[in-house]
């Protein structure tokens, strides 16, 4: 229960951090500078917690190369925050687009990658009634985030780059939550389902705080100490507590 403190602290300090509201002066320089580390220590933490449960397995094992995957991802997100702080802080960088979305882009389809190789893997132990369910769930979300959530911006003229980040961003979720709710059936009432359900939960968490960033940065209502930020900490925190708990499934058998 010791290692899982950290994701809990780390939600918890997002709540301190991002539930305020945006100051002015030299107090507004530390908010910047305690969401940006948050934000930083949050992926970290995340990746090593993954990281470590991939190490559990043999080095050609399956699942070995699902965690690895989905180490990277959280990983490639925090060197993209530093980057993205970097370059604003030497006033270099455009609100969005900008570099950090090369790299947040780069983490969804590590996330993409690793989900839908586990998916494969299970997908022989779902009904074909599940799977259709899975599918259809998927595309309402896409419906949803992209013909309602998303649509105002969409119909607006936008630079190419732009409108493709955002219908990224916005179909993202469509694919991410069913491929990680696949696994999380298929091994319901084990400790794997619930460590799953965990993963549903931080991808969930990180799409929808990229959908977020997207709309508010049209309306340019977006800053790196907005509330949707603490969705991206609590969706890093979530992969975190996966990972400790399925390496400590692990190495209890």
């Amino acid at each position: 229960m010791v290692a899982l403190m950290l994701p809990v602290l780390l939600v918890a300090a997002g709540l301190a951090v991002f539930l305020p509201a945006p100051v002015d002066g030299g107090a507004r320089l530390i908010q910047h500078l305690l969401s940006i580390s948050l934000q930083v220590l949050a992926a970290g933490a995340a990746a090593t917690a993954l990281l470590r449960a991939a190490r559990t397995y043999a080095l050609h094992d399956h699942e070995r190369r699902v965690w690895s995957l989905a180490a990277a991802a959280p990983g490639i997100w925090g060197v993209g925050l530093l980057v993205y702080a970097l370059r604003e802080w030497t006033g270099q960088v455009s609100l969005y687009p900008s570099v950090a979305d090369a790299f947040l882009v780069a983490a969804f389809l590590l996330l993409l990658a690793a989900l839908g190789d586990e998916f494969l893997l299970v997908s022989p132990m779902l009904t074909p009634w599940q799977r259709l369910a899975l599918a259809a769930g998927g595309g309402l979300v896409g419906v949803a985030l992209i013909g309602g959530v998303m649509w105002p911006v969409l119909s607006n003229p936008l630079h190419p780059l732009e409108r493709g980040l955002d219908l990224f961003y916005a179909g993202t979720p469509a694919l991410l939550v069913p491929l990680a709710i696949g696994p999380a059936i298929a091994f319901r009432g084990g400790a794997s389902g619930y460590v799953w359900l965990g993963l549903v939960a931080g991808v969930t968490c990180l799409a929808l705080a990229s959908v977020g960033m997207a709309y508010l940065a049209f309306y340019d209502l977006y800053t790196d100490v907005h509330r949707v930020n603490l969705l991206r900490v609590a969706g890093l925190a979530a992969l975190s507590a996966s990972g400790t708990w399925h390496r400590r499934m692990v190495e209890a058998l």
